[in-house]
């Protein structure tokens, strides 16, 4: 659970649009422990990780 809590606290600070917050909030729900440890291992670790929150919200999110 703190795994999906970090990264949704990552990932959804800069957001505005709530469909959007909604389809990453439910893709984070979504992911397994392994993949939610990944993604916020690469957040927490790297130097600059707008890049790849960027992909992440990409990546959960579908065009309108």
């Amino acid at each position: 659970m703190a795994l999906s809590l970090g990264l949704l606290f990552r990932g959804l600070a800069p957001m505005r649009n709530l469909d959007r917050i909604r389809q990453v909030a439910d893709g984070v729900e979504k992911m397994s422990r392994e993949e939610a440890g990944y993604w916020l291992g690469m957040v927490m670790h790297r130097a600059y990780p707008r890049r790849v929150l960027a992909a992440l919200r990409l990546l959960l999110t579908q065009p309108h």
